[in-house]
């Protein structure tokens, strides 16, 4: 997983009384019930991603159903487990375009900075739809018995 490059960062965590090896399984299964590639995965990580194939990486302005790639780590806290969920959202896609309206406008007209706006309108639903999906994921993971 590339870490660097145009992404936001995210994240959440959860605390869970089962313990790291039930915990993880219960991750696995979920992932690949959502059919997320799993990239790494090791006793206290789990890295996974949403790309299928190049061109999917390139799916900046569609909102999914699915969080485009992210990573599971646990920590053991007394009798508790913490798993925290890092995940990221590309903005290239959106970044490119806003600097083409941008362009186009000075270019044209003023007016068409509208477009900008609506472009943010929608890149700040789709920040608040991937928090929304990492939620649903974790949620997933602690009613599949915890």
């Amino acid at each position: 997983m590339n870490k660097n490059g145009f992404k936001l960062k995210f994240e959440t965590s959860e605390k869970f009384l089962a313990e790291m090896p039930s915990l993880l399984e219960k991750i696995v299964l979920q992932l690949r019930n959502e059919k997320y590639h799993i990239i790494q995965h090791n006793e206290n990580m789990i890295t996974f991603d949403d790309y299928k194939d190049p061109l999917s990486k390139v799916r900046g302005l569609i909102s999914t159903s699915k969080l485009y790639e992210g990573e599971f780590e646990f920590f053991k806290e007394a009798d508790l487990t913490k798993i925290k969920l890092t995940y990221f959202v590309p903005y290239r896609m959106f970044l490119i375009f806003l600097l083409a309206i941008i362009v186009i406008s000075i270019f044209t007209d003023l007016s068409d900075l509208i477009m900008g706006g609506i472009l943010m309108i929608f890149f700040t639903i789709e920040i608040f739809d991937q928090k929304s999906i990492s939620k649903k994921l974790i949620a997933a993971i602690n009613c599949s018995g915890s």
